[in-house]
């Protein structure tokens, strides 16, 4: 079952923005479902340190929200540090799958200790993204598909560099696509060199 909206979502344009019917159409696809689906989509494929990443499909954009379906199709690379968002709020919601990852517990000070919790998110589980959450997947189910809503964008994002638990770390800001409205200009996933479709079970 689904887990309830947070507050801050409840209380923003993005909760209405939920009930839009190309994002309430996408629940009760299966995973091979959602692969058919979006191959009528544009596609961003991300990247980290260590290769292939993400895969981000456009759905809809309307009064400063925007919607996507991700595919994960890794964990982020294990030298990176933990990362934040360019956007104020975002909100996502796991289809299928389900992923394990760390995130800030506390505030981010430098000079001070980040501690990190663990969190495991899994199918009907939802995650709040706020801009200023600092988060690091580190492990990734195969077949990860989420929902993922974001307000316009607002700020730079970067990753923490450093030593966190003396606090000598620093936020880099990660020299990213300025085009955040790319879906006019990318291929449909079926024109794309997308991973292939994989039985669910956890990536080694």
């Amino acid at each position: 079952m689904t887990q309830p909206v947070p507050p801050s979502v409840a209380d923003s344009k993005l909760h209405q923005f939920l009930q839009h019917p190309k994002l309430t159409q996408c629940h009760p696809l299966s995973s091979e479902q959602l692969f058919a689906h979006t191959a009528e989509l544009p596609i961003k494929m991300i990247t980290s340190a260590a290769g292939p990443y993400l895969e981000r499909y456009f759905l809809v954009e309307e009064n400063g929200c925007f919607a996507y379906l991700h595919r994960f199709v890794n964990e982020d690379a294990r030298d990176e540090g933990v990362h934040d968002h360019p956007w104020e709020l975002a909100y996502s919601q796991v289809l299928h799958g389900g992923y394990t990852q760390q995130v800030n517990a506390g505030a981010v000070v430098p000079g001070h200790t980040l501690l990190l919790n663990e969190q495991r998110i899994q199918a009907g589980d939802t995650n709040l993204i706020a801009g200023t959450r600092f988060h690091k997947i580190t492990q990734v189910d195969n077949e990860t598909w989420t929902l993922f809503i974001h307000s316009e964008w607002c700020r730079p994002w970067g990753f923490l560099h450093g030593d966190l638990g003396t606090g000598e770390f620093e936020h880099q800001v990660h020299p990213s696509d300025p085009d955040h409205r790319w879906w006019p200009h990318t291929p449909l996933a079926k024109n794309s060199n997308r991973e292939p479709f994989v039985d669910a079970q956890l990536v080694a």
